[in-house]
C-alpha cells in the first residue's frame, strides 16, 4: 500500500540492503505523520516506525547555535495558550523588545502568539554544551491547567574543541559460526583509552589500538531467531583529561530473520532529506508502507 506522506525505495531486495525514505513535503499540520515501513521474508516480518513531526508551537529565525563568545538569537512562538518558560539554563536569558521575561513568568496569548523573543547567551569559556527536554514552554489553559509542553534545544560552540567520536551501529550477519569484525574509529580533539560493553555475553572486545583508532569485536555464533544487540561505551579524553563517553550499538542479526539498524525513522517538520535503514535477513525480501493517520 503506498503511503501520502512518504516515498520509499526499493520495495524487494535479497539478503543485506538499504531502504530510502523521504517525506514528501513539510508538516504544517497539527498533528505527527505516522506511518509502519513492514519488511517480509516470507511468513516472517519486521516493522519500522516513520515518524514526521507537527510544526512547533517554537520557530527558530535565524540559526540554532550560539557563538563561543555568547550572543543573541530570536524565536518567534505560536500559541493560542497562555506561555510559561521553564528550566532556562544559567547562561541564557530571555526578552522581549528589550524587556526581560522571567522563568516561570506566565505570559497570556496576545502577549506570546507571534511574538519574537531574543535568547541571549553568555559567553562560553568550555567545551560546547547544550540544553534539550529540561528546557520547555508550556502552553496553559485559563484553568490554570498545561495543555502542552514544548520541548526544544539550546546550543552553543566552545571556546576548547569539541571532543568527537564519528560512530555508526555495527550490524553483524548471522551465521553459525564465530565473526570477528574490525571497526576504526573517526577522531576528533581527543584519544580513547578504555571501553565497556553493556551487555555480558553478546559480543566482547578482543583488541584495541587507541594510536590507530581501531578496535576488534568477536561476535559468538547467533543460530537463534532474535538478533544479539548490545552497546559499546568509548572514554575520550582531551589534553586537559576531561572525559567524554560515546556510545555505539552492536547487533548481529537473527539467523532466519529480518534485522535493520534502526527500529524508528524521524523526520523534522520541515524535514525531506532522504534517510536510510539497513536491512539484514536471509534470502528475498518485500517492504510496504501504510500511513498510520
Amino acid at each position: 500500500m503506498a503511503s501520502e506522506n512518504f516515498i520509499y525505495q526499493p520495495t524487494t531486495g535479497s539478503g543485506s540492503g538499504t531502504i530510502t525514505v523521504t517525506a514528501n513535503s513539510n508538516n504544517a499540520n497539527g498533528t505527527d505523520r505516522t506511518a509502519t515501513l513492514t519488511i517480509t521474508n516470507g511468513a516472517v516480518s519486521k516493522n519500522v516506525t516513520i515518524k514526521q513531526k507537527y510544526r512547533p508551537y517554537f520557530t527558530q529565525n535565524a540559526g540554532s547555535t550560539f557563538p563561543a563568545t555568547g550572543g543573541s538569537l530570536n524565536y518567534t512562538v505560536h500559541t493560542e495558550y497562555d506561555v510559561v518558560f521553564r528550566s532556562v539554563p544559567t547562561w541564557i536569558t530571555i526578552s522581549q523588545n528589550g524587556t526581560a521575561i522571567a522563568e516561570g513568568q506566565r505570559l497570556t496569548p496576545t502577549e506570546a502568539d507571534n511574538k519574537t523573543f531574543t535568547f541571549t547567551a553568555e559567553a562560553n569559556t568550555g567545551e560546547s554544551r547544550s540544553v534539550g527536554t529540561t528546557f520547555n514552554m508550556g502552553h496553559y489553559l485559563s484553568t490554570g491547567l498545561c495543555r502542552y509542553v514544548s520541548y526544544f534545544s539550546l546550543n552553543q560552540e566552545g571556546a576548547k574543541p569539541t571532543k568527537k567520536m564519528s560512530l555508526s551501529p555495527i550490524l553483524i550477519e548471522a551465521t553459525s559460526a564465530q565473526t570477528t569484525a574490525s571497526l576504526t574509529l573517526t577522531v576528533e580533539n581527543c584519544t580513547f583509552d578504555h571501553m565497556t560493553t553493556s551487555t555480558a555475553g553478546t559480543f566482547v572486545i578482543t583488541a584495541a589500538n587507541p594510536v590507530n583508532n581501531t578496535i576488534q569485536i568477536t561476535f559468538p555464533a547467533n543460530t537463534a531467531f532474535t538478533s544479539n544487540r548490545g552497546y559499546l561505551s568509548f572514554y575520550l579524553y582531551d589534553t586537559d583529561g576531561d572525559a567524554y563517553t560515546a556510545t555505539i550499538t552492536v547487533e548481529r542479526a537473527a539467523c532466519g530473520g529480518i534485522t535493520t539498524d534502526v527500529d524508528n525513522i524521524l523526520f523534522e517538520y520541515n524535514e525531506t532529506a532522504a534517510k536510510t535503514l539497513n536491512v539484514l535477513t536471509g534470502g528475498e525480501w518485500n517492504s510496504s508502507i501504510t500511513d498510520n493517520q
